[in-house]
């Protein structure tokens, strides 16, 4: 969870720096920044689904039947290729 968490921040400071940097004329940060459409903002996203996904399968070891297949649901429905 450490790993995906830190590509998160490093793929959003990257995003963040390109925006106020290189974009900050045309079309201006804020435009950059809602446009999803580029493979980092698809990574962030992606990273930050399947961090989560990790975390909550983590929070319950009890029983481990139900959770598993529900996690196996889960990320065959959150994340298309």
């Amino acid at each position: 969870m450490f790993v995906l968490a830190t590509g998160h921040v490093i793929v959003n400071c990257i995003r963040l720096l390109q925006g106020f940097v290189d974009h900050r004329l045309t079309p201006g940060p804020a435009a950059y920044l809602k446009n999803l459409r580029p493979w980092h903002a698809i990574l962030k996203d992606t990273l930050f689904v399947t961090q989560e996904i990790l975390g909550g399968a983590a929070a319950d070891r009890k029983i481990i039947v139900l959770p598993v297949a529900l996690l196996v649901a889960n990320c065959g429905g959150n994340h298309t290729f």
